[in-house]
């Protein structure tokens, strides 16, 4: 069985009923994150390697079902289980469950979701080319000459970039995308854009990407993509 600790988002704005929650994973090993907000739950999940996402349906500023949208648009390997109802009380279920559940078999049923992530073995390592990024502890490896070599001299901000490219490569990711997500603006400023760039030149000459018809690449109008 795999023991590498399961991450966990746990996105819930009734406070006592988070805070059960995340008890509940902590329990059992999970390493999570809590918020009562629905922008921030999806902004979270872009921005980290979780294994799992416990949301509510209705959020004060969102809701459930987006931030499941948003993980399986992304291609993310997130799975998500949604909560209707609260789980203080007896009629919370299991989103897609037709039965309601009371507060015990739900606190269950999370434990056996665990406990099947865990026995899944999925990787956290993303692997481009010569680079390998460990999403859980966000650090980016190179080979280098059949050696092993440490990207430490990458910002966290330029870690949660390649982050986002390595989860699509040969795909373009927006300018917007990555200034919400890796540059982690709450509201974009005007020269967002412009900020996202300097970004991305600052990471490609620390990584050596001279050749800009490889590695990370400007598709003009688009965005930015690994080839």
């Amino acid at each position: 069985m795999n023991t590498t600790t399961i991450r966990a988002l746990v996105a819930e704005d009734d406070d006592a009923c988070r805070h059960s929650i995340i008890e509940t994973l902590a329990a059992i090993g999970c390493r999570c994150d809590g918020t009562a907000s629905g922008r921030e739950a999806v902004s979270l999940i872009l921005g980290n390697a979780y294994d799992l996402a416990v949301v509510d349906l209705e959020l004060a500023d969102g809701s459930g079902a987006e931030v499941m949208q948003t993980a399986r648009s992304h291609g993310l390997s997130t799975q998500v289980v949604v909560l209707t109802g609260t789980l203080c009380g007896v009629n919370a279920r299991l989103f897609g469950l037709e039965k309601s559940l009371g507060a015990a078999e739900i606190k269950a049923r999370l434990a056996a979701r665990v406990r099947r992530i865990k026995s899944d073995g999925r990787p956290s390592r993303l692997v481009w080319g010569s680079y390998t990024l460990d999403a859980e502890l966000l650090e980016l490896h190179e080979t280098v000459d059949g050696r092993d070599v440490l990207r430490s001299e990458l910002s966290h901000c330029e870690l949660r970039i390649m982050l986002c490219l390595m989860r699509v490569p040969g795909e373009c990711v927006s300018a917007e995308f990555l200034a919400r997500h890796a540059l982690r603006y709450s509201a974009l400023p005007l020269d967002y854009a412009k900020n996202v760039a300097q970004r991305i030149y600052e990471l490609r000459r620390k990584l050596g990407m001279t050749d800009k018809s490889r590695g990370i690449v400007n598709v003009r109008g688009e965005g930015y993509a690994l080839v």
